[in-house]
């Protein structure tokens, strides 16, 4: 028996202090992964989180581009009355109650488009330097939120002479535009103002000069379907020489840019050759495509 005691007495354990402190070092290691592992979650999830809504906004900016760019008829209203749609128009507006990006198209007013998920009811349109379309965005989730200022330049406008028709209201909620084929039309080249007293140029002649965007790989296409006239960066002006002018007579060209092939650049431009759209002694119409 002694021996026994003895041998017990020899052989190593665990005191109940020992363990109490091995558990207390391993909750302390598990509680500081877990926290590493919760920031990391929450991190991900809020990453997540604006990315969604950045992305919504943005794509947002971007369809209201697509769409209104090359408008012909560009329109700011406060709000967007559905019972009062003019024919021939799209709307586009935002409903704060779904957070998505409305399209009314003329075609189909009773079903519009929906776009988005994430938009609030802080956003608004304006007009920027008459033919440029000012647009405020924003987007709200899960505490996060994401706003964005964005331009559109509108060419059509620009080569018709006209602005964006707005009114005396401080905010602006409704986009109404039409994007139809803007037909025959001449532009002001600052020369003189045209639809003045109809005097023949020289020769009944005219020389067009078109300057294109400096940007971009840009050439014209003329006529509509025909020769191609290359402008490197270096060069950016063309001029197509002795053109006749005569009533009911149009010049008609395309802009063509460079990407991975050569894509339109906007609508058919189509310049109207009758004699009363030019000033006396006018002998170079010139053309900026911006």
């Amino acid at each position: 028996m002694n021996k026994v005691n003895a041998h017990l007495k020899k052989t190593s354990g665990v005191t109940l202090i020992e363990m109490i402190i091995a558990v207390a070092i391993v909750m302390i290691v598990i509680g500081a992964a877990w926290t590493v592992f919760a920031f990391g979650n929450t991190t991900f999830i809020r990453g997540n989180t604006q990315y969604d809504i950045q992305s919504d906004v943005r794509l947002a900016a971007g369809y209201i581009t697509n769409e209104v760019r090359y408008s012909t008829v560009v329109e700011l209203i406060p709000e967007i009355k559905t019972d009062s749609f003019e024919s021939g128009f799209d709307y586009i507006t935002i409903n704060p109650a779904t957070g998505q990006l409305l399209h009314f198209e003329a075609a189909n007013f009773a079903s519009p488009k929906a776009y988005g998920l994430n938009l609030t009811d802080d956003f608004s349109f304006n007009s920027a330097n008459g033919n440029e379309l000012e647009v405020f965005l924003s987007g709200s989730h899960s505490g996060q939120a994401f706003s964005l200022n964005h331009k559109i330049s509108l060419p059509n406008l620009v080569l018709l002479n006209k602005d964006i028709v707005i009114g005396a209201e401080t905010e602006y909620k409704t986009i109404r535009f039409n994007n139809s084929d803007p037909g025959s039309f001449s532009w002001d080249d600052g020369g003189g103002t045209p639809g003045g007293t109809p005097v023949d140029p020289p020769g009944g002649t005219i020389d067009i000069e078109i300057e294109l965007p400096s940007h971009n790989n840009h050439r014209i296409v003329y006529p509509v379907g025909g020769s191609t006239y290359s402008v490197d960066n270096k060069t950016l002006k063309y001029t197509f020489e002795n053109i006749l002018l005569s009533a009911g007579s149009t010049f008609s060209f395309d802009v063509q840019y460079k990407d991975s092939g050569w894509n339109k650049y906007g609508e058919t431009r189509i310049v109207d050759l009758d004699p009363a759209n030019f000033d006396d002694g006018e002998s170079t119409f010139a053309i900026k495509i911006p």
